[in-house]
């Protein structure tokens, strides 16, 4: 459902729709920095019905119950989030502050096992907290 890469040299993690799924939804694409990244889990994402459907309506996402979930909603808390799901129990969600959307919940690509798509996420954010980069910024100890 969606391709997720980590540019570490930019310290930027991409979310790319994949499919048929990128034609309808008009976000096909997010791009955050890592340091905006605070967490990734795998965690099913559990089916809505049509009443929790037509509270988060408000977004500019597609949603076919059973089928799809893709594009951006808001969440029951007011926040936005960013879907891109077809099976939501291989859903990684992705916390972030700072950004426009406070989750992204995605579905990694079949090659990958949702758990360890989370951990190359976390991973990353330990690295590009603590890789080369970090250590030359203003006020960090180079220790």
């Amino acid at each position: 459902m969606a391709h997720i890469a980590i540019d570490q040299d930019q310290g930027l993690l991409i979310v790319q729709v994949e499919g048929l799924a990128r034609m309808i939804t008009p976000r096909d694409r997010v791009i955050v920095p890592l340091d905006h990244v605070v967490g990734a889990v795998a965690r099913p994402e559990p089916p809505r019905n049509l009443v929790e459907h037509l509270k988060t309506i408000t977004g500019a996402g597609t949603h076919i119950p059973g089928v799809l979930r893709v594009g951006t909603f808001i969440a029951d808390d007011g926040c936005r989030e960013f879907y891109a799901i077809r099976d939501g129990k291989r859903a990684v969600v992705i916390e972030l502050v700072q950004e426009r959307f406070r989750r992204l919940i995605v579905e990694p690509s079949a090659r990958e096992e949702p758990e360890a798509c989370a951990r190359r996420i976390r991973e990353a954010i330990v690295h590009a907290r603590s890789g080369p980069n970090s250590q030359s910024r203003p006020g960090t100890n180079s220790r």
